[in-house]
C-alpha cells in the first residue's frame, strides 16, 4: 500500500509542476501586455529588461516541460513493465 501512496504522491508532483508551468506561461503573456505599455511609452530600456525576462521564463517553461514529459514517460514505462504494482492508483483516477 505505501508503494501505491508514493506512486499517487509522484503523479500530484507532476500535477503541481504542471501548475507551475501554466503559471509561468500566464506570466509570459502579463510580460508581453507590459511590453506593449513600454510602447506606448517608449520606455526602451523597459522593454529590454522584460525581453530578457519573457526569454528567461520561455527557457524555463521549455526545460521544465521536457522534464516533466521525460520522467513521466520514464515512470510510465516503469508502470508498463510492473502494472501490478500501481494497479490500484489507476482505479482511484
Amino acid at each position: 500500500m505505501e508503494a501505491i501512496e508514493k506512486l499517487d504522491a509522484l503523479h500530484r508532483r507532476f500535477e503541481r509542476l504542471r501548475q507551475v508551468v501554466d503559471h509561468k506561461r500566464l506570466q509570459v503573456q502579463w510580460i508581453e501586455e507590459e511590453v506593449r505599455m513600454c510602447f506606448q511609452q517608449n520606455n526602451v530600456q523597459g522593454i529590454a529588461k522584460l525581453a530578457r525576462e519573457r526569454e528567461h521564463l520561455l527557457g524555463w517553461i521549455t526545460a521544465m516541460e521536457s522534464f516533466i514529459v521525460k520522467w513521466e514517460q520514464y515512470w510510465r514505462e516503469y508502470d508498463a513493465v510492473s502494472g501490478w504494482f500501481s494497479a490500484g492508483l489507476h482505479m482511484q483516477e
